[in-house]
């Protein structure tokens, strides 16, 4: 979610933002009254939910195995476009390796995942040996 604020009645420039990954806290570096001032705003306490898609590939591979790497137990709903169609929703946990439907020849494919989990990798394999 997005918010403003107005530092203009107490600060006369910032110099410099920033966030921390680890807390999700942003901080502010300001001058006010020719005296340095570091303000800071706490971070969430939850992730939150994400959407992210992949740019669309073109081959001729027929995948039928994919692989999300990230921190164990966690999940992710992954979906699977061909040509873009949706031929796959699956809520899928990272590290574990799971079939992609066999679907013909399609050249143009797609992934997209959703979740609040953290995804380091997605492999799509057309054998399982394939992947790491």
């Amino acid at each position: 979610e997005f918010t403003s604020f107005d530092l203009s009645g107490t600060a006369t420039a910032i110099y410099d933002i920033y966030h921390d990954t680890e807390t999700d806290e942003v901080l502010f570096l300001t001058n006010v009254s020719s005296s340095y001032r570091l303000y800071v705003f706490e971070g969430a306490s939850t992730d939150l939910p994400y959407t992210w898609k992949s740019k669309e590939f073109q081959d001729s591979v027929k995948y039928n195995r994919a692989r999300l790497t990230g921190e164990d137990g966690d999940t992710v709903t992954f979906i699977y476009l061909l040509d873009g169609t949706v031929v796959q929703t699956k809520t899928a946990t990272l590290n574990q390796t799971f079939r992609l439907p066999a679907k013909g020849y399609h050249t143009k494919k797609e992934v997209q995942i959703q979740g609040t989990a953290t995804v380091q990798n997605i492999q799509l394999a057309t054998e399982a040996f394939e992947i790491i």
